[in-house]
């Protein structure tokens, strides 16, 4: 799910390759914590989320942030957390 005021990559060819380098370069291990922050609508956190234990989403878009839920339930991804807010006031509470 994509709302309004989110971006979305048209070329899924290419956002695919890119979401594969990224993933295998951040060389997750299955009992890591991956911190998106400004993750938009969850796209690399929920790609990367069968590669650790938990993925961690932060963006200040509202939106965003109840896409990305929808999208990882959508997906029957578990292991994410979503939190609205700006990353300067959330990622210390983490």
């Amino acid at each position: 799910e994509v709302g309004p005021l989110s971006f979305f990559n048209p070329n899924t060819t290419t956002c695919r390759f890119l979401m594969e380098t990224a993933i295998a370069f951040l060389n997750l291990k299955k009992n890591e914590i991956l911190l998106d922050i400004f993750c938009g609508i969850g796209t690399i956190g929920l790609c990367a989320a069968h590669c650790c234990d938990k993925v961690i989403g932060v963006d200040i878009v509202e939106e965003n942030i109840q896409d990305a839920r929808r999208n990882a339930e959508r997906n029957s991804i578990t292991n994410t957390e979503f939190l609205a807010g700006k990353a300067e006031d959330l990622i210390p509470r983490i």
